[in-house]
């Protein structure tokens, strides 16, 4: 990359592709759903924000539990054009991706994968990660998961208590049985 001036070359393939400004590496931050959203409307959108970046050569990817979302299907909504910020010398776009109550409650992770194009043919990878910690009628993941774990122990106790008392039982049983056989014999 040359800097001559206020315009910047880079060599893209062999030939000098002429840039007006310095290239700048995307920022990717992803946003949760409004709670608001997810309670009225009972649907939840992510929102990806791809800002600062130029030239303005970019892909966006959203992977959902670590399997990529395929970029056709209709839960995917992205601006079609970047918005130039600071006299074009920078860049912006979003993405959305919207599920339904059932599937939100059922996600672990989303990433939103951005490949920004700056030197040509090769990309620069940048993302944003959000863990989902879904709340379904004021209850999250985490505390349903630890009363799970609370439920299980409760359980375990009972079926060993249970066991232990007809053990008990059993053992109470066969010496009545005894002591009442050693009496008529």
């Amino acid at each position: 990359m040359l800097y001559t001036g206020s315009r910047v070359l880079s060599v893209d393939g062999g030939r000098d592709v002429e840039k007006e400004h310095p290239v700048k590496n995307a920022t990717v931050t992803l946003f949760e759903p409004s709670p608001k959203e997810i309670k009225d409307k009972k649907k939840a959108t992510v929102v990806c924000l791809v800002s600062d970046f130029y030239p303005d050569n970019i892909k966006i990817f959203w992977h959902v539990n670590g399997e990529e979302t395929k970029a056709d299907a209709k839960s995917i909504q992205t601006d079609l054009n970047s918005i130039s910020m600071d006299g074009n010398k920078s860049y912006s776009i979003t993405s959305r991706l919207r599920f339904n109550i059932y599937d939100w409650i059922k996600i672990r992770t989303i990433t939103c994968k951005v490949d920004h194009y700056a030197e040509g043919s090769t990309a620069r990878t940048h993302n944003d990660t959000l863990t989902v910690n879904a709340e379904i009628c004021g209850v999250t993941k985490a505390s349903k998961l630890q009363s799970m774990g609370t439920g299980k122990l409760t359980y375990l106790i009972l079926i060993c208590k249970s066991i232990l008392y007809g053990i008990f039982v059993t053992i109470i049983a066969w010496k009545t049985k005894t002591s009442y056989s050693k009496r008529f014999d």
